[in-house]
C-alpha cells in the first residue's frame, strides 16, 4: 500500500470506530469497534515503515483559501503520535469492552461514537501539516471531549463546562489570532524543521506569538488550567484514558512541540524572553503537580497530577532549544503515553475487582493481582523517569540539553519531579506485594477478568520493551525535529 492510502486509512479508522458505536447487538458492536481500532493501528504502524523507507506524502482535504489549507503530512513526530494513538486506541478498545461486562454497564450510543471521533481529531491534530489544520482538529478534539467528558458520570456536567471553556477559549481567543499572524509574517503557516518566521522578525513580536501559543494550548493540561482534570478523575477508566494518554493531553502537548520546532525554531524560541518566561511556568508546575498529588490518597486523581506534569516535562523540554531537550520531548510523550495508559487500566482493575481506589488500601492486593501490579510497577519507573522502564531514556536527554545550556536549575527541577513522582505511584505497587494476602479481597467472584489483565499487561511489556527501540525511534524522529 501508498503511504498516501496508509495515511488515509490511519486517520479514517476511528471514524469509522464512531460509526461502529451504533451498531447492535452489544457483541457485534464491540467487534466492530476493536476490528476498526486495530485496522488504524496497523496503518499507522505501516504508515511509519513506509516513511522510514523514503516515501513522502502530503493529504490536502479542503483549501477555503489559496493560503489555507486542511492538509495532514507524513513526518516524524506526527507519524510516531498517530502510531501511538492508534496502539493506545486499540488496547482500551479491547479494554474498554471486557470494563463494562465486569461492570455489567450498558455504554450509550453518545458515548461510543464520541469516543471515536475524539481519536479522529487527535489523529488530525498530530498529522497536521499547518496551523489551521492544527486548530481546526484541536477545536473538533474540544467539541468532541464535551459530550463525552459530561456523560462520565454523577457531576461531571461542571467539568465538561469547564473543559470546554478552557480548551475552546484561549484556542480561540489566544491560538487563532496566533496563527493569523505567524502566516501574515511568514507567507503562509506550514510548519517546516527549523520555523517559518523570517529571521528580521522583531523580538517583541516572537515574544508576543510565543504567549498567544502557549496560552492558546493551555486548556489542554497545563497548570492552573487543570481543574476539569481532577474533577474527572474518577471517570470510568475507558474515559480517563481518552483524557489523559490518548487524545486530550497529549495533543496539547505534541501541539507546542510541533509550533516550537515547525514555527519558531527551537533555538530561536530558546532565545526569545517569553521562552524564559514560559521555561519558569513549566518548571513550577512540573514540581508543583507531584506535591499536591501526594496529598491524594486516590490513585486515579494522583494520575491526574502526573498527566499535568507530563505535559508541563514537554513544554519545558521544548523551549530549552538544545537538540538532546527537543528529541527527549518526542520521545517522553511516546514513553508516556504507554506507561500512564498501563497505570490508568490497571487502577481500572483493581477498582473493579476489589472496589479499592486508595492506595493505602492496596497492601497485600499484589499477591492476589500479580500481573496487574507487576504492571503497576514497570509503570510506576517509567514516569518517574528510573531505568530500566522506557521513561528513563527521555528524562536523560532533556537533562542532557539542559546541561548543555548551563541551566542547573532544570536539572534539579526535573529531578525533584522524578523523585516526587515515583513517590506517588511505587508505593502502590510496593504496598501490594510488601505486605500480607488478605484472604479474598475480590468484590466479585473470580477478581479481574483476562479482557481487563491482558492489555494491561500488554502495555506494561510495550512500556518495558520501549527500550530496545529507543535509538532507531530517535534517528526516526530527529530528521523531523531538527534542521
Amino acid at each position: 500500500m501508498s503511504l498516501a492510502l496508509l495515511l488515509t486509512i490511519a486517520l479514517l479508522a476511528p471514524v469509522a470506530q464512531a460509526i461502529a458505536g451504533l451498531v447492535r447487538p452489544a457483541t457485534v458492536r464491540d467487534l466492530a469497534t476493536i476490528s476498526a481500532a486495530t485496522i488504524g493501528a496497523v496503518a499507522a504502524l505501516s504508515a511509519c515503515g513506509q516513511y522510514a523507507a523514503g516515501a513522502r506524502v502530503d493529504l490536502v482535504a479542503a483549501a477555503p483559501l489559496a493560503d489555507v489549507t486542511l492538509a495532514f503530512r507524513a513526518e516524524p513526530l506526527g507519524l510516531a503520535m498517530l502510531a501511538l494513538i492508534g496502539a493506545l486506541n486499540a488496547l482500551s478498545s479491547v479494554y474498554a469492552s471486557a470494563y463494562r461486562r465486569v461492570r455489567q454497564e450498558r455504554p450509550t450510543a453518545r458515548t461510543l461514537v464520541f469516543s471515536g471521533l475524539l481519536t479522529a481529531c487527535a489523529g488530525a491534530a498530530v498529522t497536521s501539516a499547518n496551523l489551521f489544520a492544527f486548530f481546526v482538529a484541536y477545536v473538533g478534539l474540544a467539541l468532541a471531549a464535551f459530550p463525552l467528558i459530561g456523560s462520565s458520570g454523577p457531576g461531571a456536567g461542571r467539568a465538561a463546562r469547564a473543559q470546554l471553556a478552557w480548551m475552546l477559549g484561549p484556542a480561540v481567543v489566544f491560538l487563532l489570532p496566533a496563527a493569523v499572524w505567524t502566516s501574515t509574517l511568514a507567507g503562509g503557516a506550514t510548519f517546516a524543521v527549523g520555523g517559518i518566521l523570517p529571521r528580521e522578525t522583531a523580538p517583541w513580536i516572537v515574544d508576543a506569538l510565543v504567549a498567544l501559543f502557549a496560552l492558546g494550548l493551555v486548556g489542554a493540561g497545563m497548570m492552573p488550567a487543570h481543574r476539569w482534570q481532577i474533577d474527572i478523575s474518577h471517570a470510568p477508566t475507558p474515559i480517563a484514558l481518552l483524557v489523559q494518554s490518548i487524545a486530550v493531553a497529549p495533543v496539547g502537548a505534541v501541539g507546542f512541540l510541533k509550533i516550537a520546532v515547525g514555527v519558531f525554531g527551537a533555538p530561536a524560541l530558546a532565545a526569545s524572553s517569553a521562552g524564559k518566561v514560559v521555561l519558569a511556568v513549566a518548571l513550577v508546575a512540573l514540581t508543583a503537580a507531584p506535591l499536591l498529588a501526594l496529598a491524594r490518597q486516590s490513585l486515579s486523581e494522583r494520575l491526574a497530577y502526573t498527566t499535568l506534569a507530563a505535559t508541563a516535562f514537554v513544554f519545558a523540554a521544548a523551549v530549552l532549544g538544545a537538540q538532546s531537550a527537543v528529541l527527549g520531548a518526542a520521545l517522553q510523550l511516546l514513553a508516556h503515553g504507554l506507561a500512564k495508559t498501563t497505570l490508568l487500566m490497571a487502577a481500572g482493575t483493581i477498582e473493579t475487582a476489589t472496589g479499592r481506589r486508595d492506595v493505602a488500601r492496596f497492601g497485600g492486593l499484589g499477591q492476589r493481582m500479580p500481573w496487574t501490579f507487576a504492571a503497576l510497577g514497570i509503570a510506576a519507573l517509567s514516569l518517574a523517569g528510573l531505568a530500566p522502564a522506557a521513561g528513563a531514556w527521555p528524562l536523560l536527554w532533556i537533562v542532557s540539553g539542559a546541561g548543555a545550556t548551563a541551566a542547573a536549575p532544570v536539572v534539579v527541577a526535573f529531578a525533584a519531579a522524578a523523585f516526587f513522582t515515583f513517590a506517588l505511584i511505587g508505593p502502590a505497587a510496593l504496598r501490594g506485594f510488601a505486605e500480607p494476602p488478605e484472604v479474598n479481597p475480590f468484590t466479585r467472584p473470580d477478581g479481574a477478568t483476562l479482557g481487563c489483565i491482558a492489555p494491561t499487561a500488554l502495555a506494561a511489556c510495550a512500556t518495558l520493551g520501549l527500550v530496545a527501540f529507543v535509538d532507531p525511534l530517535a534517528r526516526f524522529l530527529i530528521t523531523g525535529l531538527m534542521p
